[in-house]
């Protein structure tokens, strides 16, 4: 008995010991990825991803690409050397998420590659970029006045690099690249004279730099009308592509026909929800509408007061009775 206490004493402390050093190797994976990330990811539209990321102009030729493919296979392998399989839970999820986080990596270089395919993945590196710089309000110092100026320096060459890289790409997506592309020189100008006292930049350097990138879009915009009658149609990356998003991206083990039948279910839902509130209100005349922005926030902040208790009401849609005074409340079809 003693002898069997002693071993189990000795096992747990190596046993721990070795989930920890799993562990930090994770966290070290981990913070490499994400500063890795950061500094390579694209730039997006979406709002929802946006990171903070270094300064400095950025590279969209082949050749980095192909670093960047081989960046992620080192990340891949280091992440598969992790036996996580006797963890707790938490930790497990965070294997996981890591894994998610690298397949959507890969997602992007090649399953997904909008940087050949997609003519607004450029416009997305260069303007989407520039807007991002600008989403701090100003004025601008001068570590952001030089990042402002590098990202607008940064879109010929990146543009010309797109150029190169996209192969083949289908008509509806550069249709939309060439709407979003109309104007583009007034555009600029025009932000061009906002920043010149807002920014430590020199103006002439600024506006013959916007110059160079609004004629660097143009080309771009003009280069795409022309291979527009050429340009395929299909636009879909096809159902195995779907469900490799599915399983390894968003890590859902559903199939495509069952993520629709509830999506269906859901709407159905939403829809008998709102249908059951226009009947219960149909004798009730419709809330007004607040006359300006100051009256909708003043309504909307005092419409929960501390200790306000939300209760079932009626008749009148959307109002109860609280500190004796019309408050909103929410209706089971807004929760629909």
């Amino acid at each position: 008995m003693k002898s069997a206490y002693a071993a189990l004493i000795i096992f747990f402390p190596a046993s721990l010991a070795s989930l920890c050093a799993q562990t930090d190797s994770l966290e070290k994976v981990a913070g490499d990825f994400w500063t890795w990330r950061a500094k390579y990811a694209a730039f997006t539209g979406d709002d929802v991803n946006r990171i903070e990321r270094p300064g400095g102009m950025r590279d969209w030729s082949r050749a980095s690409i192909d670093q960047r493919r081989k960046d992620l296979a080192a990340f891949e392998a280091r992440w598969k050397k992790i036996d996580a399989s006797h963890w707790p839970i938490p930790q497990q999820v965070d294997y996981r998420l890591i894994g998610s986080a690298l397949s959507r990596a890969h997602w992007e270089l090649d399953m997904n590659p909008r940087w050949k395919r997609d003519p607004n993945f450029y416009i997305e590196q260069t303007l989407t970029a520039l807007v991002e710089a600008l989403t701090v309000p100003p004025p601008y110092d001068e570590a952001r006045s030089r990042e402002i100026l590098t990202r607008v320096e940064n879109i010929p060459s990146i543009l010309q690099q797109g150029a190169g890289n996209l192969t083949n790409p289908p008509a509806p997506f550069a249709t939309v690249a060439v709407q979003n592309l109309e104007g583009i020189r007034q555009r600029v100008r025009k932000m061009s004279n906002s920043l010149a006292s807002s920014t430590t930049l020199n103006p002439d350097k600024l506006n013959s730099a916007c110059e160079r990138a609004s004629d660097a879009l143009e080309k771009y915009q003009q280069q795409l009308k022309q291979k527009l009658p050429t340009l395929p149609q299909q636009t879909a990356l096809g159902r195995d592509a779907y469900i490799w998003f599915l399983r390894n991206v968003a890590l859902m083990p559903f199939t495509p026909e069952e993520l629709m039948a509830m999506g269906k279910q859901e709407w159905n839902r939403a829809v008998a929800f709102e249908a059951y509130e226009k009947n219960r209100n149909k004798d009730v005349p419709p809330l007004k509408i607040a006359d300006n922005i100051d009256n909708c926030i003043k309504d909307a902040s005092s419409a929960f007061p501390i200790g306000c208790s939300i209760t079932p009401c009626e008749p009148r849609r959307n109002i109860c009775a609280c500190s004796d005074s019309p408050r909103l409340t929410i209706s089971p079809g807004h929760r629909a």
